[in-house]
């Protein structure tokens, strides 16, 4: 895996099939306006060969503060290889300026229950 160094490292697990999340991470930067802003999140291989983009959705922002809700569903969760992974979350802001700050493993364990 490669080192990449983040602001905040988050490590999700998630089990083959079952819904992901939603999980909300909370961005708080005192005096930006995050107005206009958009959030895009992948999960990729090592190699960089995507295996899935997530559905992200965000709260109204208010001035300094704004909500990322991740998630996706159980028909593609299903279609996620078992393995270490690595994801992370790009904050867009109105003017074209793009962030990284929150990302690290995306671990899809078996489904024990669903064979």
């Amino acid at each position: 895996m490669s080192a990449v160094l983040y602001q905040t490292t988050y490590n999700i697990v998630a089990v083959r099939g079952d819904t992901l999340g939603p999980i909300v991470i909370r961005f708080d930067r005192v005096g930006f306006d995050f107005t206009g802003a958009s959030f895009f999140s992948q999960v990729r291989k090592p190699s960089g060969s995507l295996i899935s983009s997530l559905v992200v959705n965000s709260s109204i922002p208010l001035l300094g503060s704004i909500l990322a809700e991740i998630s996706q569903t159980p028909a593609i969760m299903a279609d996620f290889p078992i393995g270490k992974w690595e994801w992370d979350l790009e904050l867009t802001y109105l003017g074209g300026r793009v962030r990284t700050y929150v990302g690290g493993d995306f671990t899809v364990v078996k489904d024990w229950s669903y064979v």
